[in-house]
């Protein structure tokens, strides 16, 4: 069976392979187009030669308006979202070591409520960070079992160096809070003890 095609007059077997098939008719039947696939490749490499220069002032335009729409929703979603961004970025650093990585969002909530919402440290209510108890250079893993709550002055001011000895030699110090750190983590006489599920 063949078919002429409509554009270049052109006979050729009524195939898929020259002709692309139509849509279903009311009939119910699934027919081909008139106009072959040759003749479509050209129809449509003629349309983007005469339109290119204008789909890309449109496609220009349609940036230049939509930028800043586009810059504030990237800003909510980040703001909105911190928390994951954070998660995610600890996550990365303890795979490229090779260390576990499993805190999860809900995990980290829980973490900041054992402490109150506190920095586990010093005791202040201010913005808190996620600080590896061990630090990862030493293999501490990014896990519920490895990270507290600190404020940042408190994160930086430990840096990887060991609680045990970091801690007691601030002028915030207290047992009670060393108590408090210790048995959450599940450490006696400065040994991890226990792990959680």
């Amino acid at each position: 069976m063949v078919k002429t095609c409509i554009k270049c007059g052109i006979e050729k077997p009524a195939t898929s392979e020259y002709f692309s098939k139509d849509k279903i008719r009311k009939s119910g039947k699934q027919g081909i187009q008139g106009i072959c696939r040759d003749c479509r490749k050209e129809r449509a490499r003629e349309y983007h030669k005469t339109h290119r220069k204008q789909e890309s002032i449109k496609q220009k335009e349609y940036r230049q308006v939509n930028k800043a729409s586009k810059v504030a929703s990237d800003r909510k979603y980040q703001r909105e979202h911190i928390t994951e961004r954070k998660i995610s970025g600890h996550k990365r650093k303890a795979r490229k070591l090779s260390l576990p990585n499993t805190l999860t969002v809900a995990q980290w909530e829980k973490v900041k409520e054992f402490f109150d919402f506190k920095c586990c440290y010093c005791g202040k209510e201010k913005s808190l960070a996620q600080d590896h108890f061990l630090a990862l250079s030493s293999g501490g893993e990014y896990a519920i079992t490895n990270i507290v709550p600190s404020c940042q002055s408190c994160n930086s001011s430990k840096g990887p160096r060991s609680f045990f000895t970091w801690y007691k030699s601030q002028p915030f110090y207290s047992k009670k809070r060393e108590d408090k750190i210790l048995k959450y983590l599940g450490y006696k006489k400065n040994v991890q003890q226990l792990s959680f599920v």
